[in-house]
């Protein structure tokens, strides 16, 4: 069976924050709007290396037409969001019940 904290990713410890911080930070990078603050560095070097770079973030360009399907609207993705932040935070609530519960 697998234990519920590989399930719903509670964890606890650096390594458990420095992952919840990157998340974090992408959460928030997506939900505005902007590009990854790495794809300007990453297209200054593709320019140095003489490859073409490209003007759309690292994720749209090289998963874009997997993750962004043709037709998904921006109201789609915060509704998509919202979804998984319930999933989560039901997750975690089972969790920490089932601990508070078994103490």
């Amino acid at each position: 069976m697998i234990d519920d904290r590989v399930r719903f990713g509670v964890y606890s410890g650096p390594q458990h924050a420095t992952f919840e911080g990157c998340a974090e930070l992408w959460r928030r990078i997506e939900a505005s709007g902007n590009i990854c603050p790495l794809t300007p560095l990453e297209n200054h070097f593709r320019d140095l290396a003489g490859q073409s770079s490209y003007g759309e973030g690292f994720v749209t360009h090289y998963l874009g037409s997997i993750i962004y399907p043709v037709g998904l609207t921006r109201g789609t993705q915060f509704l998509i969001m919202g979804v998984l932040i319930v999933v989560n935070l039901v997750g975690y609530a089972l969790v920490i019940r089932k601990r508070h519960g078994a103490g």
